[in-house]
């Protein structure tokens, strides 16, 4: 699979990021992580950009890990269960359909 490139500019840093996935994803990302990095600097005004990079860093792995508990607390459940649950969704969906264009 070719590799997509996306450059970009972050807290004065430039560099390019080489992955397999999607271009519109890679923006995805960065978008979120200024985002991130944002709301660090307002919040820690005066940091310079290796702290604000530590604390959001540091805050993102915080949700990734209580985001990983809750799924495991919830269970991800079996294929099956999950194939059955989308039926169950896709049943409905088609009925409330078949509905309206009566």
């Amino acid at each position: 699979m070719a590799k997509n490139q996306l450059h970009v500019d972050i807290l004065g840093t430039s560099l390019t990021i080489q992955s397999e996935d999607d271009r519109d994803y890679l923006e995805q990302i960065v978008g979120y992580l200024r985002r991130r990095l944002e709301e660090t600097r307002l919040a820690a005004r005066g940091a310079d950009a290796l702290k604000i990079s530590l604390i959001t860093s540091l805050n993102i792995v915080d949700e990734l890990f209580k985001e990983r508990t809750r799924v495991g607390e919830r269970g991800a459940g079996t294929v099956e269960e999950i194939a059955q649950s989308l039926i169950v969704k896709i049943d409905q969906c088609l009925s409330e359909e078949s509905s309206i264009s009566r």
